[in-house]
């Protein structure tokens, strides 16, 4: 009867009906088949148990972020750290959902400033997380600050020696820019 998650977490959902983890398990398993509507019914039953579960939030978040909705997504990963932050604390989820806010404002939004604010506040929770680290030196790229940039990608770096190509790129360029504005001296 268990074949699948769906059939599981359907099953799950009749013995423990008041479970806002089995409901957001459920709308997870909806969302991976594509299936929107009720994956937004089963996270609203979720919510109607328990209104300030992180989780659920977050779960709109991602699917509102595949759906190219970016305005409820960020509403989404806002209320996750809201909740993540006021009653259930979960420090990856709450830094993964800082990241995601950041990358929305950043890159969808041209609003670098308050993706940069995201990213550094998941900074406080992770100092040497490579993702947040990396975007952090994106942001300082376009702000033309290099000597920050290079500086966070470097740290990104020492997490993952051979990080990505785009973000070895960067960091590049960042050298390149910041050794033309100090008058050609190398920064190595």
């Amino acid at each position: 009867e268990w074949a699948t998650p769906m059939k599981l977490y359907q099953s799950a959902t009749k013995v423990v009906p008041r479970s806002c983890k089995a409901w957001v398990c459920l709308a997870s398993a909806y969302k991976d088949i594509g299936d929107h509507e009720n994956a937004r019914k089963s996270v609203s039953k979720a919510l109607e148990i328990k209104p300030n579960f992180a989780g659920a939030f977050y779960l709109l978040g991602t699917m509102e972020e595949e759906l190219g909705n970016v305005d409820p997504a960020i509403r989404n990963y806002e209320l996750t750290i809201k909740h993540s932050l006021d009653t259930e604390f979960k420090p990856d989820m709450l830094r993964v959902s800082l990241n995601n806010v950041g990358l929305l404002y950043f890159k969808r939004k041209k609003n670098l400033k308050q993706g940069l604010h995201a990213f550094q506040q998941g900074l406080k929770l992770a100092p040497n997380n490579y993702a947040l680290n990396a975007n952090i030196g994106e942001v300082y790229s376009n702000l033309g600050k290099y000597d920050r940039a290079i500086s966070h990608y470097r740290t990104a770096l020492k997490k993952r020696p051979y990080g990505s190509p785009d973000m070895l790129n960067n960091l590049a360029i960042a050298i390149y820019q910041d050794s033309i504005r100090q008058g050609g001296r190398r920064r190595w």
